[in-house]
């Protein structure tokens, strides 16, 4: 049953998530860029599903150790690129001919890792704050806005969700409002990009069906993942609200908006992120299918149950 609910679940993601392919293929055909982005954009989108299908083949329970080495190596990733000699902003790790966007490809697993740990066990509420807010920092030191935003709206809704008293749940939140402050206070002097920052404009300026089609995709995606998150635990609906505030910083040209237009690092995260909730369903699905098991049982009192304890 829980095998057959992960699929079910992936299987609704992957298709949400198709509007938004068909939608960054279009925009690249229209911004004509040359065959180097266009094998990226494939080998990125293949590597997605991989990671997904992985994800499904391999899902096990997250550990608590399983969930700090991910909090320490989004942190190891988001902190590399400020270990560069450029003058510039620095949100990239260079990987052969690919610079790959770091946090796109780690905050969306993070965020439902972070959401997964804390509903579950209470007493990791500061470790795992802890680990949001160390991101949160190292992000606005790059500085990356959008990014910060992005994490604190995810954030919110889990510290929302929390049943730590209400000052607690203020206190986690303090440190992601000072790292969204410190991040709007740099600036970003990086210039956007049309295929990848003003993906909607491109679609936009192409013909109005063609912005209305590119604006529709991302409304279903983000619909869909606030939908069926929601279903399976709402904390885990930080990750819906992370790509939607994304999507909205897309629409103030910010960011790339989620899944849409060229970008390696936004297709793979996704891709680690399906992989990272296979894993958080099947914990998840084990109350449910315990409650299912039992409220089919017809036995008579003191059948079974007097004989399982004499």
């Amino acid at each position: 049953m829980r095998r057959s609910t992960t699929l079910s679940l992936i299987g609704t993601l992957l298709a949400a998530a198709l509007p938004a392919l068909l939608a960054g293929l279009f925009v690249l055909s229209v911004a004509d860029v040359g065959r180097g982005t266009w094998l990226v954009q494939v080998a990125s989108i293949a590597i997605m599903v991989a990671l997904a299908t992985g994800g499904v083949v391999l899902a096990r329970r997250p550990s608590r150790r399983g969930v700090m080495v991910a909090a320490g190596a989004t942190l190891l990733l988001c902190a590399l690129p400020l270990l560069g000699s450029a003058q510039g902003p620095e949100r990239w790790v260079v990987v052969g001919p690919v610079s790959l966007y770091v946090a796109p490809v780690c905050l969306p697993a993070l965020l439902s890792l972070v959401a997964w740990r804390m509903r579950r066990d209470a007493r990791l509420h500061t470790g795992a704050a802890a680990a949001l807010w160390a991101v949160a920092l190292v992000i606005a030191a790059q500085p990356d806005l959008s990014q910060v935003l992005a994490l604190t709206a995810g954030a919110l809704v889990i510290v929302a969700l929390d049943v730590t008293p209400w000052w607690r749940r203020v206190a986690t939140m303090v440190p992601l409002v000072v790292a969204v402050v410190l991040a709007q206070a740099q600036g970003d002097p990086l210039q956007p990009v049309g295929h990848v920052e003003l993906v909607v404009a491109v679609a936009w300026q192409h013909s109005m069906l063609a912005g209305v089609c590119v604006l529709l995709a991302t409304l279903v995606f983000v619909g869909t993942l606030a939908w069926r998150l929601g279903r399976l635990d709402p904390a885990q609906g930080a990750v819906a609200a992370y790509y939607a505030v994304l999507f909205a910083c897309a629409m103030a040209g910010l960011t790339p908006a989620p899944l849409i237009g060229y970008g390696a690092g936004p297709w793979l995260g996704f891709g680690l992120w399906l992989g990272t909730i296979a894993g958080v369903s099947e914990d998840v699905a084990d109350p449910v299918d315990r409650g299912r098991r039992v409220s089919s049982c017809r036995c008579p009192p003191g059948g079974p149950a007097r004989r399982a304890h004499p």
